[in-house]
């Protein structure tokens, strides 16, 4: 790289330098950010982040929101975040509905969805659906798209990905995907023993009804390893807790197996490929003939949830339209960083300066120098595999330089080395890691 060109790429990561504070991302900040700057729920923070509710409570709880946040990762999407709100990637009802009905947004958003889908029944049948066939269509009680209308009646998280779901297909084959949803809702209540569901008041099933083909928790992992979701994405998309998905895994099942049979016997519970989840169906169906009837009574008290239907049909519904149309989930796809990598060399080399070291990467990302070799290697195994939030940030940042090529790069690289100093890390570009460093008494 000529001295020109290198003394230009310093002067601009000065000038870009000024775009961002060095003071450090506190949980307050970052809390602030989601509330306020980008109206984000709980689930929606823990799905931004990729965390668990332990996780986030640990950052903005009252004794510690004014510390630092010890994650750099998390910290340089907060700072992107702030700067660049509109890129956050959390899926929007309002955005998806504004897609398609140039009318929204005129009340509530799900007030909005139920007026919309009243004009596409109308276009699909001739006269407008009926508000308590919507609700009931979305999974819940016929008087639900009459609440959705009040400040008092938000629909439960799944319900509003359900419309959004919806509002994609629609987008896509306009009022017959509406007529195909009717369908799918009325094949999930035959699932649950019901005739039909647009003749009734709720989704309660009749006494005698026994459930088949339902949705349960096997279903629910084939469809996320099919889609590619990790699981945070799993529990935003269908409204689950942690503690539910896993009741619904059977991981506290396979602990309790695993003991009756011996520790030295490993139980393959599912975690990430579908012949690992055949490998646990195969084996969990011989349960029986390898544990006595004392141990089998011994660990039933916790039962093997897996196969149960799950309790909210918009799940069922959920699930069944996604097995069906894979291409409108709304997560969206992450970004590899092996093509971040190579993106940002193309782009860098043909300005003609020289490409980035793996480390770079890696720093960029919030991660330690040495991650950057580990992600982009060839070979199998797990220690390449990046982290769910790892994978977020690097699609703002390939979303970033396909937008605005090198001028993202070194905005986002200013960012980096204002993180950096927040941290008394004065060289990032040469560290190990984001270690803090402990300032020297004077």
């Amino acid at each position: 790289m000529t001295t020109e060109k290198s003394e230009r790429m310093e002067e601009d990561r000065r000038t870009t330098r000024s775009l961002f504070d060095v003071d450090p991302v506190t949980g307050d900040r970052v809390e602030s950010l989601c509330t306020w700057g980008l109206g984000l729920s709980v689930a929606d923070i823990h799905y931004l982040f990729a965390m668990n509710p332990v996780g986030w409570s640990s950052i903005h709880q009252t004794n510690k929101r004014h510390r630092q946040v010890r994650d750099a990762t998390m910290c340089l999407m907060t700072r992107w975040l702030e700067r660049h709100p509109e890129k956050a990637p959390v899926p929007s009802l309002s955005h998806e509905l504004a897609q398609v009905w140039d009318k929204a947004p005129r009340h509530a958003e799900m007030a909005d969805v139920v007026d919309f889908l009243a004009e596409v029944g109308e276009r699909a049948d001739g006269k407008a659906t009926a508000a308590r066939l919507i609700s009931l269509y979305l999974g819940r009680d016929a008087s639900s798209a009459y609440r959705w209308g009040t400040a008092q009646g938000k629909a439960t998280p799944v319900v509003r990905n359900a419309a959004m779901t919806l509002m994609r297909a629609i987008r896509r084959d306009g009022p017959q995907a509406w007529k195909e949803w009717r369908e799918v809702a009325e094949e999930e209540a035959r699932a649950r023993g019901m005739d039909g569901v647009s003749s009734r008041k709720s989704w309660i099933s009749d006494p005698e009804g026994q459930p088949a083909d339902g949705v349960n928790g096997n279903r629910i992992e084939r469809l996320s390893l099919g889609l590619g979701l990790g699981t945070p994405d799993t529990l935003w998309l269908f409204g689950l807790t942690p503690m539910a998905w896993s009741a619904m895994r059977n991981d506290e099942y396979a602990i309790l197996v695993r003991d009756a049979l011996g520790k030295e016997e490993e139980v393959p519970v599912p975690s990430g490929s579908r012949a690992r989840l055949e490998q646990r169906l195969n084996w969990d169906r011989s349960l029986t003939d390898r544990i006595g009837p004392r141990e089998i009574v011994s660990i039933r008290h916790v039962r093997d949830r897996s196969r149960d239907t799950v309790d909210k049909p918009t799940i069922g519904i959920l699930v069944r339209w996604l097995e069906r149309h894979p291409e409108d989930c709304i997560i969206p796809i992450w970004s590899d960083v092996a093509d971040v990598y190579d993106l940002l060399n193309e782009r860098l080399e043909g300005a003609g300066f020289p490409a980035i070291p793996a480390k770079h990467l890696s720093l960029a990302l919030g991660r330690d120098a040495s991650s950057g070799s580990r992600w982009l290697s060839t070979g199998s195994g797990e220690s390449k595999r990046t982290t769910p939030i790892v994978d977020r940030l690097a699609t703002l940042l390939q979303q970033a330089i396909e937008e605005r090529g090198l001028d993202a790069w070194r905005e986002w690289a200013s960012m980096v080395e204002a993180e950096a100093t927040s941290r008394d890390i004065s060289t990032v570009w040469r560290s190990r890691g984001w270690t803090e460093r402990k300032k020297r008494a004077a």
